[in-house]
């Protein structure tokens, strides 16, 4: 118990995802490493465990948006890299889950329910004033294609969410504004 300090000296935090990586509860975090703030793609993934910390990536490209799902009886990290989704589970380096083609965005969702998973985001298409929401979903043997959930005349303002329904269809949520041209 008790609140953890951990100093990570004058570099930047980016975002940050509380989970298991194999018995361990941590926190996982994505920050600068060169402590210049102009740049981003030395963005890298930490996992702090009360204790220590532990480099996770180390690369050339931003590691950012870590998040944790349940999949299969066991928690698996994913997090946003160069375009991609990339995934681990209890051990090793992670690898690439979901390519770049599919276009996923920084500010995904993975949302779990009922024994399935799916990654979500939304992309604004600013010249049609709309926004999209896209979805993709893990089977037996990876992830599937790219489809649309919802596209509507709003901007959505906070990160996507929802459940899986046991004989049904997904339930998102989110907030939305609506923008009107003068």
């Amino acid at each position: 118990g008790g609140i953890k300090e951990h100093n990570i000296g004058k570099n930047r935090i980016y975002d940050l995802a509380v989970g298991k990586l194999g018995q361990k509860v941590v926190v996982v975090y994505s920050a600068d490493t060169d402590g210049d703030m102009q740049t981003c793609d030395d963005a890298e993934l930490f996992a702090f465990d009360g204790k220590t910390s532990e480099r996770l990536t180390d690369n050339a490209v931003a590691d950012v948006s870590p998040k944790f799902a349940e999949i299969g009886g066991s928690q698996r990290l994913f997090w946003y890299c160069d375009g991609a989704v990339c995934e681990r589970g209890n051990t090793g380096s992670g690898k690439e889950a979901i390519s770049p083609e599919a276009g996923v965005e920084p500010e995904f969702s993975v949302i779990t329910g009922n024994g399935k998973t799916m990654i979500v985001w939304e992309t604004l298409n600013a010249g049609e004033i709309t926004t999209t929401i896209y979805g993709i979903d893990r089977t037996d043997s990876g992830w599937g294609s790219r489809y649309v959930l919802y596209k509507g005349e709003d901007y959505v303002t906070s990160r996507v969410s929802g459940v899986i329904e046991k004989n049904g269809p997904s339930l998102l949520h989110m907030n939305t504004a609506n923008v009107f041209e003068d």
